[in-house]
């Protein structure tokens, strides 16, 4: 309904500074309007965290596997990857402290993490940002973190103040489903802020967007119905995924990373050819496992059953049935 009511105005250009967005966020989250940037989803606020801040040779340390574009920005700017692997499908944070050198300048941690769902707690990301250097930018991207059900999460926004650069990044595309409109943005000191839109194109965040995104906010009962959805989701998956004898990684997000061991690809074109789209995790490096988008009450559902019987065909095939 908000964006139809835009229709009648697209003859004329978008609010450059998102100015009723960012009020609406300032009171929403706490913090001055200053401190925050709309984006063109976070991606865009990627792209400009590596130009203004990333210079040729410097380095990036990034967790992985995580989020791709992480490294593709980098390489971009002629930045210098350093991977840092998971501990148990989990960022390690301690293996990340020992790869900073003189040369690095951005740190990228993915909380919760694409794809395995796990997060890093409190305690131990404040012991970590204790230890980073004060000249290096911590990028934290909480895309996922409004799905977080336990009360032990760093929400980035709450560290702002400290004497650490610090930006988070947020997105209208998981939670309040407006993943088309490409609409995010970035939480940060005004001064990071500041650099940030000296290099922002002018009306990165199109009317729609922006009329969306207000009315996203204030829809408190189709927020609070999604979280239930997903919550109650998840669990339905985790039973029926144990009743199946399936493997998967606990999650705080609206995702399941789901181990289907050697079968993994032969499943996949299984649940495919049923009709039934799941998400490989080949190129993260998983070559046995799969993500869940965790959907309704149907959908989930149906991927169960439809799982049960790839799982089934699969079972006849190596007993010579079929």
């Amino acid at each position: 309904e908000a964006i139809k009511n835009c229709l009648s105005t697209l003859h004329r250009y978008p609010d450059a500074n998102s100015f009723l967005l960012k009020e609406q966020l300032s009171k929403k989250l706490g913090i001055p309007p200053g401190c925050i940037i709309p984006s063109n989803g976070s991606n865009e606020l990627l792209e400009l965290l590596s130009k203004v801040f990333l210079r040729p040779g410097q380095e990036v340390i990034i967790p992985e596997p995580t989020f791709s574009l992480y490294a593709k920005f980098t390489q971009a700017m002629d930045g210098i990857p350093i991977r840092v692997p998971l501990k148990s499908f989990s960022i390690d944070l301690r293996a990340v402290l020992q790869k900073i050198s003189p040369r690095t300048k951005i740190i990228f941690i993915n909380n919760p993490n694409n794809p395995t769902g796990t997060i890093i707690k409190k305690e131990e990301f404040e012991k970590f940002i204790n230890n980073i250097p004060e000249n290096i930018i911590i990028v934290l991207d909480e895309a996922y973190a409004e799905f977080v059900e336990t009360s032990d999460f760093p929400h980035g926004k709450n560290y702002l103040d400290t004497q650490r650069w610090i930006i988070v990044l947020r997105t209208f595309s998981k939670v309040y489903g407006l993943a088309g409109l490409r609409i995010g943005y970035g939480l940060a000191s005004q001064e990071l802020t500041h650099y940030l839109n000296k290099v922002r194109q002018p009306f990165n965040v199109n009317s729609l967007a922006q009329a969306a995104a207000l009315a996203a906010l204030e829809d408190n009962a189709h927020f609070e119905k999604t979280i239930q959805i997903v919550s109650e989701g998840r669990q339905y998956l985790y039973q029926k995924l144990d009743q199946l004898g399936v493997h998967y990684i606990p999650s705080q997000s609206n995702f399941i990373m789901i181990h289907l061991g050697e079968k993994c690809a032969q499943l996949y074109d299984s649940l495919l050819r049923m009709g039934v789209i799941v998400r490989p995790l080949t190129s993260f490096g998983f070559p046995k496992h799969i993500r869940i988008s965790i959907g309704t009450s149907e959908e989930n559902k149906r991927f169960i059953d439809t799982l049960k019987k790839a799982l089934s065909i699969i079972n006849e095939c190596k007993n010579g049935k079929i």
